[in-house]
């Protein structure tokens, strides 16, 4: 039962990591590109 929990949480990490870090690059990509849009 415990293993499940495990990997179940494991595959939530990876799922989010997977879901976040495009965004974030996205977003430090156009700060990067554009500053003048930050502001």
């Amino acid at each position: 039962m415990a293993s499940t929990a495990r990997s179940l949480r494991y595959a939530l990490a990876i799922l989010t990591t997977s879901l976040v870090t495009p965004s974030v690059w996205a977003h430090a990509h156009l700060t990067h590109q554009y500053p003048a849009a930050n502001a």
